[in-house]
């Protein structure tokens, strides 16, 4: 095996995004998984039965035993406290939905008492967010946070089916404003021989006429010719403004870029 700088135990919810996160930052990591890696074709549709202990998602327990020991004491063969054992964790059947805790999740004491082993988190749900949106963005969460009051979420919106277009090499995300055709960007030639690759975020101003106006760069790859590859794709989309009361508005988008060797 070639030398590598880190190891990551797990390729779900958690393992995923911290090795991406870190290959992104220039380290060379490996991760190690426990489980098969499945293709599209290996799903089928069946719920009750992917969800039955035929050792799809989880190794059998006739095959591997996973023992759980109650409070009394006594082992006992049980699946609980497994999502999945295959490449991609529970992130393999997530439906693209993943769930926050509450900000009073992290304040359970305080706020509904002594009751058994409850107690408040050492942290708070606003020292973790910003690290819940990246990881979402990671992942691919969908749905539109602003429908959301109770919680505060620094991303406007996260990938949804109708507005996160999958090619070799980009996707669009969209907060009410109708991004109907960003261009494929063009993979730079020196990059794709340098190996160059990673994901560039840009929060784009959409004017109320439809043309661009001011670029942000939220997330740099650390390759200056992904950056103006993904800026220059932007440039030419062809972009519908955003409704509100039936009249063109000037909003924000944020849209990943997504440059992956193949």
């Amino acid at each position: 095996m070639e030398e590598t700088d880190v190891i990551v135990i797990g390729s779900g919810a958690g393992g995923g995004p911290m090795a991406f996160a870190l290959s992104q930052a220039g380290f060379r990591v490996v991760v190690f998984e426990k489980g098969p890696c499945y293709s599209r074709t290996d799903y089928f549709h069946d719920e009750v039965l992917l969800g039955s202990d035929v050792g799809f998602f989880v190794p059998s327990l006739a095959e591997e035993p996973h023992v759980l020991i109650l409070n009394n004491g006594t082992p006992q063969r049980s699946s609980m406290g497994w999502l999945a054992c295959c490449v991609g964790g529970g992130t393999t059947h997530m439906g693209a939905c993943l769930y926050r805790l509450h900000p009073d999740d992290f304040e359970v004491r305080t706020h509904f008492g002594k009751y058994e082993r409850v107690e408040d988190w050492p942290y708070a749900y606003a020292d973790l967010e910003r690290y819940y949106s990246r990881a979402e963005w990671a992942i691919g969460v969908s749905g539109g946070a602003s429908a959301t009051p109770t919680f505060h979420f620094s991303a406007p919106s996260f990938p949804s089916a109708d507005s996160v277009a999958s090619s070799s090499g980009r996707s669009g995300a969209s907060t009410g404003t109708d991004v109907a055709s960003i261009p494929q960007p063009i993979y730079p030639k020196e990059s794709r021989r340098l190996g160059e690759q990673g994901t560039v975020l840009l929060e784009v101003e959409i004017k109320s006429d439809g043309s661009i106006g001011e670029i942000k760069i939220l997330q740099h790859p650390g390759h200056e010719r992904l950056v103006k590859a993904a800026i220059d794709a932007i440039r030419k989309a062809r972009i519908e403004p955003a409704i509100e009361d039936g009249k063109p508005i000037a909003s924000m988008v944020r849209v990943p870029f997504n440059f992956v060797l193949r």
